[in-house]
């Protein structure tokens, strides 16, 4: 996504987008854009200009028992019995691991999702 507004090829965004469009649709533009987006002649037309984060995944937080912490590239898991499923997925819904230990080593560095019955959390390695 650009930080800096497109050209459109059209003299003004209703030749491009209907006006239902420029009324009714969210444009999305990066972190810090809105501002940007918003000062165009063309983009600028549009009625709900919304940033996105600069993560796409936001934090995911629970009430639990369950506490997940990294220590030196491997992912600690307490509170979970032996049979609990632990499911790990990358940014892309890889799944990553699948089974029931509650530490999982020799991960690459990168954000992960993992899941626990209900219980969801991002963690960075």
């Amino acid at each position: 996504m650009s930080q800096i507004p497109p050209l459109l090829y059209e003299e003004t965004p209703t030749r491009v987008f209907s006006q239902s469009v420029i009324r009714f649709a969210t444009l999305y533009v990066p972190s810090n854009c809105k501002n940007i987006y918003t000062s165009d002649s063309a983009w600028g037309q549009f009625k709900k200009i919304s940033e996105l984060s600069n993560s796409a995944i936001d934090d995911i937080f629970y009430e639990s028992n369950i506490s997940i912490s990294s220590i030196n590239g491997v992912i600690v898991i307490n509170g979970i019995s032996d049979e609990e499923p632990v499911e790990i997925f990358d940014t892309f819904g890889k799944t990553i691991y699948a089974g029931n230990a509650s530490s999982i080593p020799n991960l690459h560095n990168g954000i992960y999702i993992i899941r626990i019955g209900t219980y969801l959390k991002k963690i960075i390695l």
